[in-house]
C-alpha cells in the first residue's frame, strides 16, 4: 500500500512508473468525463497501485440524497484498493455527499457497473468488463448492491412474440410507423434520438440530462459499426416515440468466429399508454430482420435493469448469461 494523492489535471501524473502497476487514466477520459477530482495510490517506487475519479458537483440525483460517484476505477491489490476507497468516501462526505455509488464514470451515459456473475459465456461487444476482485474490493469497503442488471441470451431459431401481434395492429391504427435508421440523414437522426432519449430515459435510475454534443460524442466511436437495418425507429406524427438498437457481436470476429449473434443494446419507448406493446413490436421486428435477412441465429438482450419492462419481455424467450451490480454506500455526516 502507498500514499493516496489527489490530482486535478492529467499533467499531475506524468512520471509515474508504469511497470508492475495499473495504467494511469487516459487523459482523453479525463477531458471527456470531466471528473471533479482524481485519486491515486502511489507506492515507494512511484508505481500507481490504485486509482479512481470522483464526481459530486454534477453527479446524478436520487431522490433527496446528494450522491457522489466513484469511477475510472482500477487497483493492483486489496490493500491499495481499501486505502483508495476509504479516502474517496471521506472526500465525498466532506463535499456534503451522503451516499456514494460506483463504479460510475460520472453518469450512466458513460461506463458503469461491475460484472458480478460472469457465467460461462464469453464477453460480448460493448459490454463492461472487470477483474473479479474489483466488486469484492467494493464490498470489503462497505459497499452493497444499489442496482442490479442482467444480460440474457436468446438462442435460435428465434421464435415469434405472439403478444406483439395485437399491439402491432393497434399501433399501426394509431399512426405509428417503424423504419430503419437513414444513414444519409445521420445528423438529423441523431438529433431526434437525443431529444427522444431525454424524455424516455427520464424515469431510469440515476438519469441525468446530456447535451446533444456529448450525446454525439458517445455515438461517434460506433457510428461506422451501426447496422441501419437493425437500428429501428418508431415514429408517430413525425415524432420519435421509440427505438431499438441491434448491433452485431463484433467480438466474435476478434475470436476468429462467425458473427452469428445480434446484440440488442437499447430497446425503449415513450411511457404514454398509447405506446404499450411497442417494445415487443420493435424487438420482434429487429430480431426477425437479423435472422431472416442478415444471418443472425442468436440475440443477446444486453444490460437490462432487473426492474425494467424489457427484462419482463426478455424472460419469455431468453436465459440469463451474466449479471452486473452498481454498488452504493451510506456516507458519514
Amino acid at each position: 500500500m502507498g500514499n493516496v494523492l489527489s490530482v486535478t489535471s492529467p499533467k499531475d501524473w506524468h512520471g509515474i512508473a508504469q511497470e508492475g502497476a495499473v495504467p494511469p487514466l487516459d487523459p482523453g477520459k479525463w477531458n471527456d468525463d470531466a471528473p471533479d477530482l482524481h485519486l491515486m495510490v502511489i507506492d515507494r517506487q512511484d508505481r500507481l497501485r490504485a486509482r479512481c475519479s470522483l464526481w459530486w458537483r454534477n453527479a446524478p440525483a436520487h431522490g433527496s440524497r446528494r450522491l457522489g460517484a466513484i469511477g475510472h476505477y482500477a487497483a493492483c491489490d486489496d490493500a491499495s484498493a481499501a486505502a483508495l476507497l476509504q479516502d474517496a468516501s471521506l472526500r465525498l462526505a466532506a463535499c456534503k455527499c451522503d451516499y456514494a455509488v460506483g463504479p460510475l464514470d460520472g453518469s450512466t451515459w458513460r461506463s458503469y457497473r461491475f460484472v458480478t456473475d460472469p457465467g460461462n459465456s464469453p464477453p460480448f461487444f460493448l459490454e463492461p468488463t472487470n477483474p473479479p476482485e474489483y466488486p469484492l474490493q467494493f464490498v470489503a469497503a462497505g459497499f452493497g448492491p444499489f442496482a442490479e442488471y442482467v444480460s440474457a441470451l436468446r438462442p435460435g431459431p428465434m421464435a415469434a412474440y405472439p403478444q406483439a401481434d395485437e399491439a402491432e395492429r393497434r399501433l399501426e391504427k394509431s399512426g405509428v410507423i417503424i423504419r430503419p435508421l437513414d444513414p444519409t440523414r445521420l445528423e438529423d437522426e441523431l438529433q431526434a434520438i437525443h431529444q427522444a432519449s431525454l424524455v424516455i430515459f427520464r424515469q431510469n435510475i440515476l438519469f441525468s440530462p446530456i447535451s446533444e454534443a456529448e450525446f454525439r460524442a458517445l455515438y461517434a466511436p460506433v457510428l461506422s459499426m451501426l447496422q441501419p437495418d437493425t437500428f429501428l425507429l418508431a415514429e408517430r406524427e413525425g415524432q420519435l416515440v421509440g427505438f431499438v438498437l441491434g448491433i452485431p457481436n463484433y467480438l466474435q470476429a476478434q475470436r476468429g468466429k462467425q458473427v452469428d449473434t445480434l446484440i440488442i443494446k437499447t430497446l425503449v419507448r415513450r411511457p404514454e399508454p398509447v405506446y404499450a406493446g411497442l417494445g415487443a413490436v420493435l424487438l420482434r421486428r429487429c430480431e426477425t430482420i437479423g435472422a431472416q435477412h442478415l444471418g443472425y441465429h442468436r440475440s443477446i438482450h444486453a444490460l437490462m435493469h432487473v426492474d425494467n419492462a424489457s427484462l419482463t419481455l426478455s424472460k419469455r424467450t431468453a436465459r440469463p448469461i451474466r449479471r452486473y451490480t452498481l454498488f452504493g454506500k451510506e456516507l458519514p455526516s
